[in-house]
This record gives structure tokens, sequence and C-alpha cells, in this order.
């Protein structure tokens, strides 16, 4: 990825409220600072521009790499190929619910961004679960 300035970087983190934008695991809680991440990758297409780019732990990053779509999991018989949520154009509640500190997919694209970031691993969830007790998940 191209280097993201510090003035940049940190524009980024605060309209993400310094928390991942998929998993919303707040980078305070993450062990690692989170990285500014190519939404679109530049080898489908992306570029290094605002509305391309978004916070996210590394988790998220690894899981995702250059991954802009999957197969449905509650289709994978259809073969049907849908996009990953996309931070800059979609809003996070109408594809995601949180429970229990699980995040259920809603939508096609919650579910294939569900499994392909693997959202639910187990020291995700009981983040999201302590945050949730303490009154401070976002």
């Amino acid at each position: 990825m191209t280097a993201i300035l510090g003035g940049q970087r940190r524009r980024i983190a605060e309209r993400a409220a310094y928390q991942c934008e998929y998993c919303h695991l707040p980078e305070r809680c993450a062990g690692a600072l989170h990285e500014v991440h190519y939404i679109i990758p530049a080898r489908h297409g992306g570029g290094n521009v605002p509305e391309n780019l978004c916070y996210a732990c590394l988790s998220c990053i690894l899981h995702k790499g250059t991954d802009i779509a999957s197969i449905d999991p509650l289709r994978p018989d259809d073969m049907i190929v849908v996009p990953l949520f996309h931070p800059r154009q979609q809003a996070w509640a109408q594809h995601f619910r949180l429970v229990d500190g699980r995040i259920e997919g809603l939508t096609p694209v919650g579910r294939v961004t569900v499994r392909q970031l693997d959202l639910n691993d187990l020291q995700r969830v009981e983040i999201r679960r302590r945050l949730h007790r303490l009154k401070r998940q976002p």
C-alpha cells in the first residue's frame, strides 16, 4: 500500500472513531494499532483516495487481504458472488447486528463479510462482550 502520511492517517482514524470499520473493535482494545487499508485494492482498480480507505484492525486486514467478494454462506450452491461490506458506501447497521458479542450478518453482504473476515473469532467476541458489560461498546 502507498504510504499514508501522519495527517491523513489521523483523519481516517478520527473518521472511524478509532475503531475497526469492519468488526468495530476499538483500537485501544486491539493490542496493536489499527491500519489504514484499501477497501478496493489497487489490483481491483481501487485508488489511494479517502473514499477507498478505511481504518481496520490487523485481524480484519489479514483475513480480507485483497478480496472484494465471496459466496453467500446461506446459498453456496447458487455460487452468486456477493461483494464484501464497503465502509464508505454502506451503513454498518444495515448489514450487521451485534448479539452477545457476536456480529450477525443480516444481508448477503453482511454474511460474506462476517465469514471472510472471521469477525466472530473467540478473542474479538470476548472483547466485545467485556466492552458491553462495561457499557463501552460503540
